[in-house]
């Protein structure tokens, strides 16, 4: 056998720890009662029906219909995740279980049986899990009682952030079909958009709501799939209990865990970073990263600081980039923060393009 060389030149390979991706925000969840033989799992994902027919899924399911609905948006979403809620278990319990299953998901709905028949204290601790939940989270909610203002006032009072109500008086799941359209426009690179005034392929619209249905539904931060004027079908509003518009959680929850992400990669990446002011902007250059991202995709914009002054950022200052990152120097810093290795409080300040959903016109015409 021939000598080797490896005492002459000697070379090692230095292979890098691969990045975490961060959550997924374009899958969405439905959770039904169907036990399918031979899947054991508690949430599996599919990339269409056809799948699900496959694994044994009927067509007559309410999962299926509800995928069916799904998947019908343009663009079409990539993938649907399916959960079961086991017999005799609350739907907190199952919500719970399909969390902790180790697939990746954004939002989620029932399917209407199970949604239809939720009680009030079910919506509020469905409700208050999402809120706490440390995983970004939102649910699609199917309201279908008479008394649909109310419940929806009731999530409106309070201040659900991350529920979104919405009335419909047909069988259909409907919530699956906004949230297939939500997460289909969701795509990597895709543009910041809104939900309000979508069409939902597949959906049938309200045609019984009165102009002042319509007015108390908005006022409790409601949503329905109406018909409105003689040819518009469109989903309005869009807004979450507390009011907020859907996209300006889905982005910020995006921006959030792309930096914690970033963030994080880079910490393990290195081999480290000095606690000087020169290593605090290293990690300051890899936020900017995912804030470029999304003024480049249009969820950030440039204009006026109108909230609380930030170090010397004042109200009332141009943020010219839509966004500014400021921190304090290390020189600055206790003892016992410099002990602990701790980065001085980096702040991230950023202006949202927000969306242009009410126009008033005036016409004036001469003769």
């Amino acid at each position: 056998m021939a000598l080797t060389i490896d005492d002459i030149v000697k070379v090692s390979v230095d292979t890098a720890a691969m990045a975490v991706t961060g959550q997924a925000f374009n899958v969405g969840l439905i959770i039904g009662p169907t036990v399918v033989s031979g899947i054991t799992d508690r949430v599996t994902l599919y990339s269409s029906v056809s799948e699900m027919l496959e694994a044994g899924y009927l067509t007559t399911d309410p999962e299926y219909a509800a995928a069916a609905l799904y998947f019908a948006q343009s663009p079409a979403p990539g993938k649907v995740a399916i959960g079961t809620k086991q017999a005799n278990e609350t739907v907190l319990a199952a919500l719970t279980a399909c969390r902790a299953s180790g697939i990746d998901w954004y939002a989620f709905t029932f399917t209407q049986g199970i949604e239809a028949a939720l009680e009030d204290e079910d919506v509020a601790g469905i409700a208050a899990f999402v809120e706490a939940s440390d995983i970004y989270t939102v649910w699609f909610h199917l309201v279908t009682a008479s008394s649909y203002t109310t419940k929806m006032s009731a999530l409106k009072s309070a201040g659900y952030m991350r529920t979104m109500a919405i009335y419909s008086s047909g069988t259909a799941t409907i919530t699956a079909g906004i949230m297939g359209r939500a997460m289909g426009l969701n795509y990597d690179g895709s543009p910041a958009f809104n939900l309000a005034y979508k069409a939902i392929a597949g959906a049938t619209p309200e045609t019984t709501l009165t102009a002042a249905n319509l007015t108390a539904l908005l006022a409790a931060n409601g949503n329905a799939y109406l018909r409105q004027g003689s040819s518009y079908n469109l989903f309005r509003q869009g807004k979450m209990a507390n009011g907020y518009a859907f996209d300006d959680v889905l982005m910020a929850d995006m921006l959030a865990n792309k930096i914690q992400t970033e963030v994080m990669n880079t910490l393990t990446a290195e081999n480290k970073i000095p606690q000087t002011d020169e290593g605090v902007q290293i990690i300051m250059n890899v936020i900017s990263g995912p804030c470029e991202e999304m003024l480049a995709r249009g969820y950030l914009a440039p204009g006026v600081w109108n909230r609380n002054s930030v170090l010397t950022l004042a109200r009332g200052d141009m943020l010219t980039k839509g966004y500014k990152i400021m921190t304090t120097s290390v020189n600055d810093q206790s003892q016992t923060d410099r002990d602990a290795r701790k980065a001085p409080p980096i702040y991230v300040c950023a202006k949202t393009a927000g969306a242009i959903e009410y126009v008033v016109l005036a016409i004036t015409v001469n003769r």
